[in-house]
């Protein structure tokens, strides 16, 4: 048997030298055997190393280990990224292509810590094809993991927002945008009590067409529908995520007349947060459903607001005024001033 420098050993089976986590710290010659090496005995090593290695050891370790970018080995790299500086959490999140086995397997575990790091990952990633794990943990995690699982989901939702909905803009990643409607559908069918983060995720997805999510929501009895008739209960100018959501509903049978009502209920200033998504309104559905609940004189904007909109609203008002309930001389008059 060969005589090795302190800090080697041999693995069983292998004729590569694997590390003594006691002894990296302190010894360059282990890390230049590493980089000389391309057994990937040496990557489950120094990723086995990692629960007991000290902090600077770990550093140096996850370096090594994304640099020889072996998915297999970087589970426990996931595990501990809440023990890395700065500077390491950023290129792990920067690497989740890599990481994508490694993180569904931690996605499975039951450790909270690691269901915190996989957050933080994907939250630091903004990674939209990774929105399907906080789905998972939604389901599967203790109540600090669901709420934070949650709060990713709605930030991820928040990025990729039309703002003005009617404008061409956001994030344009079709395929990540179609991954994240994916979870928010797959969320569902959480704990009613995980419900409100979801609700307000497909809020910020909104204008954009969602069709088996509202239908899914649409149908009586489900529990998210409940969540969202709450949601809108409690729609004011200020909730701008729940202000997204009433025109959208206005055109599905179960949700249009509560979402009206939601209308009514904030009056003109509702009216003025409505705005940018009024060409919404060019669905006969929508504007049947609106005309059935909310009377002329909420459908009237504020006249006092009108010279303080902004561009995005302003336009949304001439489409408003064209195409809410109100008579041929009252739109008119509006239309005039």
């Amino acid at each position: 048997m060969p005589t090795l420098p302190p800090g080697l050993r041999l693995i069983k089976g292998s004729a590569c030298p694997v590390i003594d986590v006691n002894a990296m710290s302190s010894n360059s010659y282990i890390y230049r055997l590493i980089d000389r090496t391309t057994d990937p005995s040496v990557d489950r090593a120094m990723a086995e190393a990692l629960p007991t290695a000290d902090d600077d050891t770990a550093a140096a370790i996850a370096r090594r280990l994304l640099e020889r970018r072996r998915p297999e080995a970087l589970a426990p790299l996931v595990r501990a990224y809440h023990r890395m500086p700065e500077a390491i959490q950023q290129q792990i999140g920067a690497e989740t292509p890599l990481l994508a086995r490694a993180l569904r397997t931690v996605a499975r575990d039951r450790d909270v810590t690691a269901a915190r790091n996989l957050v933080a990952i994907i939250g630091r990633s903004r990674d939209l094809s990774l929105a399907y794990l906080l789905a998972e943990l939604l389901r599967r995690a203790d109540a600090d993991g669901r709420q934070a699982a949650g709060a990713c989901l709605v930030e991820l939702a928040r990025e990729t927002a039309i703002d003005p909905p009617a404008a061409d803009a956001g994030r344009t990643d079709p395929a990540g945008i179609a991954l994240l409607a994916e979870a928010i559908e797959a969320s569902l069918e959480v704990d009613r009590g995980d419900l409100p983060p979801v609700i307000e995720t497909l809020a910020w997805m909104l204008p954009r067409p969602c069709g088996r999510i509202m239908g899914r929501l649409n149908r009586p009895g489900h529990p998210a529908a409940a969540v969202l008739k709450h949601h809108l209960q409690q729609a004011r100018p200020s909730s701008p995520h729940i202000a997204r959501l009433v025109l959208p509903m206005l055109r599905w049978p179960n949700l249009g007349d509560m979402a009206a009502k939601a209308i009514t209920r904030g009056g003109s200033g509702m009216v003025e947060a409505l705005l940018p998504m009024a060409f919404l309104l060019l669905d006969p559905v929508a504007r049947a459903a609106l005309a059935r609940n909310v009377t002329a004189t909420v459908c009237r904007p504020d006249a006092t607001r009108i010279g303080s909109l902004d561009c995005a609203r302003a336009r949304g008002l001439v489409r408003w005024i064209a195409t809410a309930p109100l008579d041929r001389q009252t739109q008119l008059d509006e239309l005039d001033r």
